[in-house]
């Protein structure tokens, strides 16, 4: 029996403990937080009046409450000890809460930071690329061209040289009036070199495959007429046509003068009016010259024939020997305006 009736009691001992421990955690769940303690101290007075018995009664309850909550007096207020404790954990707080929002952002950042960096590594791997792709292609380029432009000079050349052998046989004359050859130009250009050469020269017509204006708009009346261009069956009667008009110097037909010049192409014109200059030179000092095919310039200078392919060369050679050398014959520096 008596050993039954101890351990019953054992038995009712943990509870007995816990309903005697019951009145601390009631405390202490009672007992405000610093954070709570500092903002109610900033709301409430600091001294209060009890003017009643009820009043004192609630007085000594909060002070025995508050004797149990470690920083704070019988009435409430807060010590130093317990205001440092309360802006530490508030700071704490706050710095805690900074850092983890920074932290935050800054990952943000990061990460958005990378991808764009990673973007564009990507975009200027491809513009390399794009770019190694353009040097290589534009090296095959310039190789291409370096090839090519010899041959393309070539195949011009070749080109102009068939387009000038194609009109050897053709007349370039310039002066004849507007409406002169009537309806058959053909037949008209036959007469006109015996009238204008002499008939004895040409006792029968010259055989002309063709003859027509140059096909550019008709001019105004009064202005200069357009050429007539003429192509002889034969290329010895051209020739020889050229070799009489250039022995009898100035050519008159019905009151017009009338320029008489081998057809070209406008390339190898361009490339003979380089001379003009030269020309007008050697003309004013009374030397005689002639234009050689393609476009080559011949004058002789006390019986010695000098030859030029470039007019740069030509009036070099004219200034630098010929000119000093009529310079020094008497009467003839007047004359010169060079």
């Amino acid at each position: 029996v008596n050993s039954g009736r101890a351990g019953s009691r054992a038995a009712l001992l943990p509870s007995t403990r816990g309903r005697q421990r019951a009145p601390h955690r009631a405390n202490q769940a009672q007992c405000p937080s610093p954070t709570q303690r500092l903002h109610k101290a900033e709301k409430e007075p600091h001294t209060r009046n009890v003017t009643d018995s009820s009043d004192m009664e609630d007085a000594n309850t909060q002070g025995e409450a508050s004797a149990t909550c470690p920083g704070s007096t019988a009435s409430g207020e807060l010590t130093p000890a317990l205001l440092k404790e309360v802006l530490t954990t508030t700071i704490r707080e706050e710095i805690s809460t900074l850092r983890t929002e920074f932290i935050a952002e800054l990952r943000s950042s990061h990460e958005s930071l990378t991808a764009s960096i990673n973007s564009l590594n990507s975009k200027v791997r491809d513009i390399e690329t794009a770019a190694m792709d353009m040097d290589r292609r534009i090296a095959e380029l310039e190789t291409t061209c370096k090839t090519l432009n010899p041959e393309n000079r070539r195949i011009r050349e070749k080109m102009d040289d068939l387009e000038n052998r194609s009109r050897r046989n053709n007349l370039h004359i310039i002066g004849i009036p507007e409406g002169a050859e009537g309806s058959q130009p053909t037949l008209f250009m036959g007469t006109f070199f015996a009238e204008l050469l002499g008939a004895l020269k040409f006792p029968s017509s010259p055989e002309i495959e063709r003859a027509h204006r140059a096909p550019v708009p008709k001019p105004q009346p009064g202005a200069q007429p357009r050429p007539m261009l003429v192509r002889f069956l034969r290329f010895q009667v051209k020739e020889e046509i050229l070799r009489l008009s250039c022995q009898q110097g100035q050519l008159l037909y019905k009151n017009s003068r009338v320029h008489i010049f081998p057809d070209l192409s406008a390339e190898l014109h361009n490339r003979r009016n380089e001379f003009k200059s030269v020309k007008l030179k050697l003309h004013e000092a009374g030397l005689k010259f002639r234009m050689q095919y393609p476009a080559r310039l011949i004058f002789s200078v006390d019986g010695t024939a000098h030859k030029f392919d470039s007019a740069a060369e030509a009036s070099s050679f004219f200034n630098t020997t010929v000119l000093p050398a009529l310079k020094a014959v008497p009467g003839m520096a007047s004359d010169l305006q060079v």
